[in-house]
């Protein structure tokens, strides 16, 4: 995990290819204003509806999966992003192995 202390750090998110399957979820960075994962999904896993507290970013960086949210459903590839307000109920299905980052802004700062 890396904390942000006011030193800048770089922080690899290139895809993982032929890796990815043998890859975990993990935090990437905390601070008191956000929060950056990366996620990791197999193929046809889902993540079960759920809200963030606060807005999110969902880009994704590898893979094909469909983020459903307020009675829509969005497919993201590779290089694609989608903005979700706080406390709005979505769900994510992994159409292939995938991984992408999460983006949860705080809005206790």
């Amino acid at each position: 995990m890396t904390e942000i202390n006011n030193q800048p750090r770089v922080i690899d998110i290139r895809p993982f290819g032929d890796r990815l399957a043998d890859e975990r979820t993990q935090r990437l960075v905390k601070t008191d204003q956000f929060e950056i994962k990366r996620l990791i999904l197999a193929k046809g896993q889902v993540l079960a509806e759920h809200k963030a507290p606060g807005p999110i970013i969902v880009q994704c960086l590898e893979g094909h999966m469909t983020f459903h949210s307020m009675g829509k459903s969005h497919e993201l590839a590779a290089g694609q992003l989608i903005f979700l307000p706080g406390g709005v109920l979505h769900s994510v299905t992994a159409h292939q192995a995938s991984s992408f980052l999460l983006i949860i802004v705080s809005t206790t700062a």
